[in-house]
């Protein structure tokens, strides 16, 4: 969720604005929802979209197929906002830089607080272009994995297509000149899809 999404010009029309309307309410408030947040919203608009339910779906399917086996090691998702990827793959521990309902623990990426060698996998689905330091994820990535553990990533992948359809129905920026190394300033929602 990019800090675009609370600037995005409300004049903008298309599909998916009440969506964007209620994830724009959630980022602004930056606090853990109560039952009828929009944070709640925004979890049922997906799950009751058979579209949507069946992309994540097979998102978190493509994830399991990718996990490593190794046996030692727990499985932790970073980024999982409303929480879909425990639904599809209920082993996985859910973490978020906000807390929510949602997820099990609040964390951030930059500052893992794993011991070294704790983790068997970390997956990231959609959110590895909201880190503000992805290089020093990668660092925290290496300390915390275990022997044969495994990164797993799913982000955009910017495409003519994709640029299209990005453009028309999400509203988070594409920066392929933007430094790897946070700005001062940067805001935790800030992304850049060109990750």
């Amino acid at each position: 969720l990019g800090a675009s999404l609370v600037d995005a010009n409300p004049a903008s029309s298309g599909p998916y604005d009440g969506v964007r309307h209620k994830i724009r309410s959630w980022v602004s408030q930056n606090s853990s929802p109560d039952p009828t947040s929009p944070a709640d919203e925004v979890r049922n608009f997906v799950l009751q979209d058979r579209f949507l339910t069946r992309l994540y779906e097979e998102i978190y399917y493509g994830v399991s197929d990718r996990l490593s086996r190794v046996e030692s090691g727990e499985d932790f998702e970073l980024g999982s906002g409303v929480g879909l990827g425990k639904i599809f793959l209920p082993s996985l521990t859910t973490s978020d830089l906000v807390a929510s309902e949602f997820i099990d623990l609040q964390i951030d990426a930059l500052a893992l607080p794993f011991g070294e060698h704790t983790c068997r996998n970390l997956v990231l689905v959609n959110s590895f272009h909201h880190l503000s330091n992805p290089l020093q994820f990668l660092r925290e990535a290496e300390r915390v994995l275990v022997p044969g553990g495994r990164v797993i990533i799913f982000d955009p992948y910017w495409s003519p297509l994709a640029s299209f359809m990005f453009t028309l129905f999400h509203p988070e920026p594409f920066r392929p000149f933007a430094p790897l190394v946070p700005q001062e300033g940067t805001h935790p929602w800030d992304s850049n899809q060109a990750l």
